[in-house]
């Protein structure tokens, strides 16, 4: 009994600080609105168009946002108040979710609707999510950070696990409108949370102050010179061109392929969130990780092999475990991704590093592109094959390329960039 309290107690270790807290409580409530409305317009654009293209171009327009602007909030996290940036962002997102609340309503919305209030969600998100993991930092420091981290991603995948699963029973039992008025109602919560929080440090400097271009030019010289750096960037390229659009593709696979109605669908999506949530709970519960690299190549390997059983499963039970499996795999990579992000790089670097893994993470609307084109060529099915076998090549090459990414991790230890680069250099 002693042992389950204590190890409880150190898988939530950082919900114990308050600020920490606040923070956690307002991501995972604009979570689960960003996973409720991946899952409603692409179940708004499939009825309307009956094409896997333009299905998959939803996530296009969602996560192309990241490209455009990952970089430029990287350098506006190093250069202003975190907490109104990520504020400003959670606003911003709210009015464009209300406006299209009132469109569905009025019966006016049409697929271009769909893309233009994802495209703005989806900036929004672009924007905030460097200034917010930089405040996990800010507030746990590094010796908690891996633990943050972790249960960040227990968040983020409670969220993937609820949001769908909600917006699929909503749809079979009212309507994309209803579920529009749902994600109005979550992300004005992470509103009212998020502006309780007084995190620490002292104010930052405004945006008019910034050195934006020189901010972005140094941050992604310095991720090109870090060698395990620059390979944490590629191998969230390779996941983000192969896994995102597997799950953009799910619905598609529900209704065409297993013969599912909505909510089975919403159900079949949050059985990746729920392994996922399984394998970030394992990985909080960790008393201490060292090789983070590692944990980072296997999860991503196990979910690309997930999305190949899947993508032969005829069966909507079967899907369902392949599918959490994915989400097991998947945490490692998420939670990983992060952690590497945040610890490798210099502090005064650590924004411009997570805007250049927002490019990393950009890659997903060339994935979904691809995908969706490749499913119309094709099929579905086997462009999800594709798709896993792909990846799985490309992320074996990483590793062998890059050996430092397989060692033990040490927090802003540049002079091992430098030696990795440069076999040369001793420190």
């Amino acid at each position: 009994m002693l042992a389950s309290t204590a190890l409880l107690s150190r898988t939530v270790g950082a919900l114990h600080d308050s600020s920490f807290r606040l923070l956690w409580s307002a991501t995972v409530l604009s979570f689960v609105a960003r996973a409720m409305e991946a899952t409603l317009l692409a179940w708004f654009v499939l009825d309307l168009t009956d094409s896997p293209f333009q299905v998959a171009l939803v996530g296009v327009f969602g996560w192309t946002p990241l490209i455009l602007l990952g970089l430029v909030g990287g350098a506006l996290a190093d250069s202003v108040d975190r907490r109104r940036l990520f504020a400003a962002t959670l606003t911003v997102n709210l009015i464009a979710v209300l406006l299209m609340t009132l469109v569905l309503a009025a019966d006016l919305a049409r697929v271009w609707h769909a893309y233009a209030v994802i495209f703005v969600t989806g900036s929004g998100f672009a924007l905030g999510m460097a200034a917010r993991r930089s405040l996990i930092h800010d507030i746990v420091g590094k010796d908690r950070l891996t633990n943050a981290v972790a249960i960040d991603t227990l968040g983020g995948n409670a969220s993937i696990m609820l949001g769908p699963a909600i917006a699929g029973v909503i749809i079979s039992a009212g309507s994309v409108t209803v579920g529009y008025m749902a994600v109005s109602t979550s992300f004005a919560m992470s509103l009212l949370f998020l502006w309780r929080l007084q995190p620490p440090g002292g104010a930052r400097r405004g945006i008019g102050e910034a050195r934006m271009f020189g901010t972005l030019v140094s941050g992604l010289r310095y991720v090109g010179g870090h060698t395990t750096l620059l390979a944490t960037v590629l191998v969230a390229v390779v996941m983000n061109l192969t896994i995102t659009p597997y799950i953009q593709m799910v619905p598609v696979i529900a209704r065409d392929v297993l013969h599912v109605e909505p909510d089975r669908m919403g159900f079949l999506i949050s059985g990746h969130g729920f392994g996922a949530f399984v394998g970030a709970f394992v990985v909080a519960s960790a008393a201490s990780i060292r090789y983070h690299g590692r944990i980072y190549i296997t999860g991503s390997m196990v979910a690309l092999f997930a999305v190949l059983m899947f993508s032969f499963s005829g069966s909507y039970w079967l899907s369902l475990v392949i599918v959490m499996g994915a989400g097991l795999g998947n945490a490692g990579f998420n939670t990983m991704q992060m952690s590497l992000t945040m610890l490798l790089p210099r502090e005064d670097m650590r924004g411009a590093a997570l805007g250049a893994m927002s490019l990393g993470i950009g890659a997903g609307p060339a994935g979904m592109l691809i995908t969706g084109w490749m499913a119309r060529t094709i099929g579905t099915p086997n462009a999800l094959t594709a798709n896993a076998v792909v990846g799985m090549a490309a992320l074996a090459l990483i590793a062998l390329l890059v050996p430092s990414l397989r060692r033990k991790t040490v927090p802003g230890d540049d002079a091992r960039a430098r030696v990795a680069s440069n076999p040369a250099v001793r420190p």
